[in-house]
């Protein structure tokens, strides 16, 4: 996910935001909402961006090749928070419904 890191100031943002909570184990509604507040600052666009490469990454892919998809299931776990990427996903969903 380091490339959508530097594609997107929005994503760069709430995974900071994300990881800095989650030491501290305050992952709850009042950090959602924050999160959604934080978010309403970016355009439609960006939103769509992130979730459509969140999505991507997160997706299980089955290639046909043992090989291949162990090597992507590895990646998946050495650079992707699953739980990451779903709240983030969440947040940003939200953030288009209440987006006028």
């Amino acid at each position: 996910m380091s490339k959508l890191v530097n594609d997107s100031e929005l994503y760069k943002k709430l995974s900071d935001m994300y990881d800095e909570n989650k030491e501290t184990g305050n992952i709850n509604l009042e950090f959602f909402n924050e999160c959604v507040d934080k978010a309403l600052d970016y355009n439609k666009r960006e939103i769509k961006y992130v979730i459509f490469t969140l999505k991507l990454l997160n997706e299980d892919s089955d290639t046909a090749s043992d090989i291949a998809n162990g090597i992507l299931k590895a990646a998946k776990a050495i650079v992707g928070d699953s739980y990451k990427a779903s709240f983030i996903i969440a947040v940003l969903e939200t953030t288009l419904d209440e987006k006028p």
